[in-house]
């Protein structure tokens, strides 16, 4: 029979830390290794793997003979899969791995280790290595420990790679005053839930259940987050808009995280060179590690600079009990990155298609191109300037008996000034404005055509398009509204159906599609 034991524990808020000293122990304490064979059967029984390692079988835990073989882990290959530092306080009592692996038992046999030089304030915590994949994990196992005898019971349901380790804490005064909390304690540890994994970086949650049997039952919850120390912090920056106008502005992101892990909670500070600012000057990652700044553009267009920094600290790991946290090794850290900003000049192009009969004549597939350039916004005036260079063509024909068309003339023109409204709460300018142009006369913006009678009785000439030109979208349930695009293009490709005003007409005469896009 397994001899009895009685199990301690000054208290269950346990430092681990990620820093371990590994001591030579009987089992994968640093030897060579070796092999022990046995067969075990339905009657069970006790074995002595090594001088401190009991294998205890409980009678039908299997239902036929198996051969096992437990082989001694080198503390070499424990500390390679965990990337020990070179210094550390806390202890490797064994390491083995019990074959063959997944070997499943209908009631848990029990791994006794005996004889470990116990300190009063630290805790046995089990990990699950894997040598193949090169892991190393908390294990989901139950375990029991007596201090006073220095032995640590293992409670298996099936076989596999295991390290104990008496890892680092410190005595609670609840002993004193919970003389209970210092008897007898069972272990439940869980499975650990790797949060992220990337190259040599492992970020991993375990839950860890101290339950002390002679207060009752009274229960411990104990959340540990531990971070690899190949996790190194990381920064990413990027503008949601790349080009912005002059007196634009755009949103800065950044994003911090420990190699895959979000970075929560850490300071970062920015600045910008003399062609813009950004406000705020400093924020904090929230939960997903993100923060954002916004940068907005001067007078003068150029290339814009934005940085931001973040430097401190962070701990490897992070226990948690009751909602009151303690923390492992501070490891410092310092971060710069820098994005940079296009300003320039809107450039932005309208083209439309338009048709229509008017009296006796009809204009087919009028095309229409506006190459506009917005010179300067005035955002507290509400207004904006900038000029435009316009083509436009189309066919026409008559439908009076008798009668052609000759002589069409739709003129292009450089250099139109044109000027609209601006809108500082959305950021938005019109295109309205090009209804206004200033050029010399009505022969220099009038397209023309002639309709010559047939029959030679005569001809009169008529305009075909010409400015002042109102280029509006469709009906709202108000009436017509104009043209509006966000002077940072994101609502750029606009398209759809619109109407042009001819000159003295009343209401649209002319329907068709047309397109917006702007660049800069």
């Amino acid at each position: 029979m397994r001899k009895k034991t009685r199990f301690s524990l000054s208290r269950t808020l346990i430092y681990l830390s990620p820093i371990l000293l590994l001591t030579a122990c009987n089992l994968g304490g640093g030897g060579k290794g070796g092999d022990s064979t046995i067969k075990i059967d339905q009657v069970g029984g006790e074995f002595n793997l090594s001088k401190d390692l009991t294998l205890f079988v409980p009678s039908n835990a299997v239902d036929q003979e198996i051969e096992i073989t437990v082989r001694e882990i080198p503390s070499e290959e424990v500390n390679t899969l965990r990337q020990l530092p070179e210094d550390g306080e806390s202890q490797l009592i064994a390491a083995f791995e019990i074959l063959p692996h997944g070997q499943t038992f209908q009631i848990p046999v029990q791994i006794q280790i005996e004889n470990i030089d116990y300190s009063e304030n630290n805790l046995p915590l089990i990990y699950s290595l894997d040598l193949e994949d090169q892991s190393f994990q908390l294990a989901e196992i139950r375990t029991s420990y007596d201090r006073q005898s220095g032995d640590l019971i293992l409670f298996l349901d099936h076989f596999s790679s295991y390290a104990a380790y008496l890892e680092e804490g410190y005595i609670s005064p609840e002993c004193q005053e919970n003389p209970c909390r210092c008897e007898e304690i069972s272990i439940e540890q869980s499975d650990a839930y790797n949060i992220c994994s990337q190259d040599d970086c492992q970020v991993t949650e375990s839950d860890v259940s101290v339950t002390f049997d002679a207060c009752g039952g009274n229960t411990d919850h104990l959340l540990m987050r531990e971070i690899s120390p190949s996790c190194q912090p990381r920064m990413m920056i990027s503008p949601d808009q790349e080009v912005i106008p002059v007196e634009g502005s755009t949103q800065v992101n950044v994003e911090l995280g420990l190699s895959c892990a979000p970075f929560k909670n850490q300071d970062v500070f920015y600045s910008s060179n003399q062609l813009g600012q950004v406000d705020p000057i400093q924020t904090i990652t929230d939960s997903a590690g993100k923060t954002e700044t916004t940068f907005t553009a001067g007078e003068e267009p150029g290339t814009a600079e934005v940085t931001a920094e973040a430097f401190g600290s962070y701990y490897l790991l992070e226990i948690t009990l009751n909602d009151e946290s303690e923390y492992g090794k501070e490891k410092f850290y310092e971060l710069e990155e820098t994005t940079t900003i296009e300003i320039g000049n809107i450039q932005g192009t309208f083209e439309g298609s338009f048709n229509t009969c008017l009296g006796g004549f009809c204009v087919h597939d009028y095309q229409v191109r506006f190459d506009f350039v917005v010179d300067e916004i005035d955002w507290e005036a509400g207004s904006w300037t900038g000029t435009a260079d316009v083509t436009q063509s189309g066919n026409v024909t008559t439908t009076w008996e008798d009668a052609h068309v000759e002589n069409v003339n739709t003129p292009d023109f450089e250099g139109l000034e044109i000027f609209g409204n601006a809108f500082p709460e959305t950021e938005e300018l019109d295109l309205l404005s090009l209804a206004v142009v200033n050029v010399g006369g009505p022969d220099d913006f009038y397209g023309t055509f002639l309709i010559v009678a047939d029959d030679g009785g005569g001809s009169f000439e008529l305009f075909i398009l010409g400015f002042p030109l109102e280029v509006k979208a469709d009906l709202d349930v108000e009436g017509i509204i104009p043209f509006r695009f966000k002077v940072d293009g994101s609502d750029t490709p606009q398209s759809g159906a619109g109407s042009i005003f001819l000159p003295n007409e009343d209401g649209p005469t002319m329907p068709g599609t047309y397109t917006l896009t702007l660049e800069y």
